[in-house]
């Protein structure tokens, strides 16, 4: 019997020591964005399937036949539109809103409106009409928009100059708070399932209700009460901006006349006028580039579209892998409240409500577009996509370099000063330190 020889084998090489810091970073990168795409994935389809079979089953009721697929999407694609679709009608409500009712007044009626409308919502699987269920959560967006401009500016005005970044910074924490809360709550093992969906939807409405419960303890804005309403008396110590604070309250209200008198030429602004008005200019530019890099900043695409795909961490370095989780987490909250707060601070009384609901219409509108037009630039590009919004972030941080002034402890007649002299030194008017340039404009026309 012949004796096996060993065969050999070509070009054998010896194992090769791994390298023991870069392999598990690349595995943990595969995981955690594998991870982190299903839960998102999950989160996201997990309300679409419930919409889905809900329409599909009403469709079924209503016509003994299937919903065909086509429909199924332009209906679930409509009521995704309809609450951006609300949050448009409710800034461009806003602004007569709370002029004529006032900033907690405002805030009152709109609760109301949100109880109602949580009442539509939990009713939706009673009805069991499509139709119906669109109809309510436009409603929800409208209140919605409401209060993503009513919360700021009442915030605003009822803060000391000291604190006023800080109050309306930290109220986003509790936005951030209740997305948490709803996320937790939409768990299929607790209110994320068929039969208890419509109490989910209601839980806004028990938020409401204790709104409406604390809301008549607040103070009304004090700016609102004096400038705009003419009640000084009413515009008391205890009504101002320092209560609870060590704060000079006599020269606050005498800073609330000195607002009185520099607005002259800005009473009752509508969304035209403040358009048209020359002397609020680049104001008005502000806000729309403020609000806008809010959503053209590509963080709306992200959240639609997974930033980082699964296979990127065959390909990339684990070290750019990182870099994308940290921008990611980094760019989670946005920009946040701060242009909230820089557009409170460029507006005196009379124009400071238009100006948020110019600022909100921009937001929900933009909003809207990019969730349609990003969609469909994404499928004839694919990740190439992200490269459009590089110019636009540019363009606005440097419209920020450049215009918009440091607010940080400064009344609202400050920030007019400091405005209006860096708009004139780009028109070729006075510089930052000229004398004249430290007027405020109180003629007709508007003029500088």
């Amino acid at each position: 019997m012949a004796s096996r020889r060993p065969t050999k084998q070509k070009n054998y090489r010896p194992p090769q020591p791994r390298n023991l810091t870069t392999q598990p970073i690349i595995h943990a990168s595969r995981l955690i964005q594998q991870k982190e795409k299903k839960n998102k994935v999950l989160i996201r389809e997990r309300g679409r399937i419930l919409i889905e079979d809900f329409y599909n089953t009403t469709y079924h009721l209503k016509n003994s036949v299937g919903i065909d697929k086509g429909f199924l999407t332009i209906l679930y694609s409509l009521t995704l539109a309809m609450f951006s679709m609300g949050g448009l009608i409710g800034s461009l409500l806003f602004s007569p809103i709370v002029d004529k009712f006032g900033r907690k007044g405002a805030l009152m009626l709109n609760n109301f409106l949100s109880m109602g409308s949580s009442v539509l919502m939990g009713l939706s699987a009673t009805i069991r009409a499509y139709e119906y269920t669109i109809f309510s959560r436009m409603v929800n967006g409208i209140c919605t928009g409401i209060f993503a401009c009513a919360v700021p500016l009442y915030l605003a005005e009822v803060s000391p100059k000291n604190l006023r970044g800080g109050i309306m910074t930290v109220s986003r924490i509790f936005v951030v708070v209740g997305i948490l809360c709803c996320q937790i709550l939409a768990l299929p093992e607790l209110l994320g399932n068929i039969n208890e969906w419509p109490i989910l939807l209601s839980i806004p409405g028990g938020m409401a209700l204790f709104q409406v419960l604390i809301l008549p303890f607040f103070p009304e804005s004090p700016r609102f009460l004096l400038i705009q309403k003419r009640k000084g008396r009413d515009a008391s110590p205890k009504n101002g901006s320092g209560g609870g604070y060590d704060l000079n309250v006599d020269q606050e209200i005498e800073e609330l006349y000195q607002e009185d008198q520099a607005e002259k030429a800005e009473k009752v602004m509508s969304g035209m006028k403040i358009i048209c008005y020359r002397g609020l200019r680049w104001q008005v530019v502000s806000v729309i580039i403020l609000m806008s890099g809010q959503q053209l900043s590509g963080f709306s695409a992200v959240r639609a579209t997974s930033l980082v795909q699964p296979h990127v961490g065959h390909c990339v370095h684990p070290a750019n892998v990182s870099l994308c989780f940290c921008l990611q987490v980094s760019l989670s909250p946005r920009s946040g409240a701060v242009p909230q707060v820089i557009i409170a601070e460029l507006f005196l009384q009379s124009s400071r409500s238009t100006a948020f609901s110019l600022g909100g219409f921009m937001y929900w509108l933009i909003s809207l577009l990019t969730g349609v037009i990003f969609r469909q630039v994404e499928s004839k590009i694919g990740s190439y996509s992200f490269l459009l919004f590089w110019p636009l972030c540019f363009g606005i941080f440097f419209y920020i370099f450049k215009i918009i002034p440091e607010t940080k402890g400064k009344t609202f007649l400050d920030i007019r000063r400091l405005m209006n002299p860096c708009l004139r030194l780009l028109e070729g008017g006075p510089t930052l330190f000229s004398s004249s340039a430290l007027i405020v404009p109180t003629s007709a026309s508007g003029e500088l």
